[in-house]
């Protein structure tokens, strides 16, 4: 059974990620926490009326009553899914943070507003925000999501990740979902020459050599990606191979800070027309 927090602000952008969330149920065993946060800013308290137009206690109580009014709506129509609400003051992007770690999650789900010309504002800076500092995958929903059981899930990769905790991860959802799996590497064609051309080949056919041993995974697509953008080749790969999620690895240090690193992915869900799952790299 998995742990899903789902931060809900009831825009509709928020309205995205529940609905991911619960249709992903009918794959992935889970427990949902709808969790809204009213939001104080820091070092408020604990004056925390000051920065509340209402009374605290009744703006509470509406925000409840709105999360369980999803709550039920959510229970109608998928009845053996666990659900629970919780409002909470606080900072919003500490505090969804802080839930997640005293909950135990799995998973925080989120919806991002998209490239849409207010891409860094509202709900997309925060999941950007979440994603740069969770130490639990994240799963990011376009706007414009429209629900679709993955078929096939895409890990782009620079950084060949041994097994361990990550892949596991990933191979996981893949085999929930009962989906292909696409592994993919890039090259910046602007700034590599033919060997390092080379060396990414091989070393991507060495990976995918480990990757079928380890994980039995026979139905397994590789490729090597050349480009002047590295955005611009994964949206061409996606639509090009009807791919249903992108997985990035996220490392807040290294020798591959330009690429897959906290702030690369964030520009990427932004970007990304299907749902991005960030796992975060383990600290070794």
């Amino acid at each position: 059974m998995k742990k899903i927090i789902i931060p809900v602000d009831f825009s509709f952008y928020s309205k995205k990620s529940i609905d991911f969330a619960v249709r992903a149920s009918e794959y992935i065993p889970s427990e949902i926490l709808l969790l809204h946060v009213i939001d104080i800013p820091a070092g408020a308290f604990p004056h925390t009326a000051d920065f509340i137009e209402t009374d605290p206690k009744a703006e509470f109580k509406k925000y409840e009553d709105e999360l369980l009014l999803i709550r039920q709506s959510i229970l109608d129509t998928t009845p053996g899914l666990q659900v629970n609400a919780r409002v909470e003051f606080g900072n919003v992007n500490g505090t969804i943070l802080e839930v997640a770690k005293s909950e135990r999650a799995d998973y925080i789900v989120m919806s991002t507003i998209g490239d849409s010309g207010i891409k860094e504002k509202l709900l997309g800076s925060k999941t950007a925000f979440i994603i740069g500092k969770s130490p639990i995958p994240v799963i990011a929903i376009p706007w414009d999501y429209e629900w679709e059981k993955p078929e096939r899930l895409l890990l782009a990769t620079n950084n060949y990740e041994k097994p361990g905790p990550e892949l596991n991860t990933f191979f996981e959802i893949a085999d929930l979902f009962m989906a292909a799996v696409h592994i993919v590497t890039f090259t910046d064609e602007e700034n590599a020459d033919a060997i390092q051309y080379m060396e990414a080949g091989r070393k991507m056919r060495e990976y995918a050599e480990t990757i079928m041993k380890t994980y039995q995974e026979d139905n397994l697509t590789t490729a090597h990606l050349v480009g002047p953008d590295f955005e611009d080749s994964i949206q061409t790969y996606i639509r090009e191979r009807n791919i249903g999620m992108l997985c990035m690895i996220t490392y807040r240090k290294g020798f591959w800070s330009r690429l897959f690193n906290p702030s690369y992915t964030k520009r990427m869900s932004y970007h990304s027309n299907v749902p991005l799952l960030a796992i975060p790299a383990q600290e070794k």
